[in-house]
């Protein structure tokens, strides 16, 4: 006859979800909260290098054009993600590079967090380990 596994082999229960993500999330905050503060600080727009000049001309010109009218997509030889996220951000907040930077932000604050997440997944949830997550999510970010 089956019976249940044995709840006494376990590591330990397991963790409530919202101490998970809280854990995980602190060092998304305190990067994105450092990096703004210093984007804010030294009037940074976000937008470094040719490629994000590229992407901002793109999402604010072709990209917003075809999107108001219905069309496809124009051509570029990037993902279209970024501009995409740009043009949603924009929408909100205005047509400035301060959408580009809102965006950038965003996303690199949350990398810490989706690792933390990610190897709770891989790593912690079979031995309801939140500790070794949390550490990953520290040294990514």
């Amino acid at each position: 006859m089956c019976s249940a596994p044995d709840s006494s082999s376990t590591a330990g229960p397991s963790r409530p979800v919202g101490q998970r993500v809280g854990l995980f999330a602190i060092p998304g905050i305190a990067l994105g909260v450092g990096a703004a503060l210093i984007a804010w600080r030294h009037r940074f727009d976000g937008l470094y290098g040719q490629d994000p000049f590229a992407y901002y001309a793109y999402a604010v010109g072709p990209l917003r054009e075809s999107l108001a009218h219905g069309r496809p997509l124009p051509p570029l030889y990037w993902p279209p993600g970024y501009p995409l996220l740009i043009i949603v951000v924009a929408s909100l907040i205005g047509t400035t590079p301060f959408a580009g930077q809102v965006v950038s932000l965003l996303a690199g604050a949350a990398v810490p967090t989706l690792t933390a997440w990610l190897a709770w997944e891989v790593i912690g949830k079979s031995q309801d380990d939140i500790w070794t997550p949390a550490l990953a999510g520290l040294l990514a970010g």
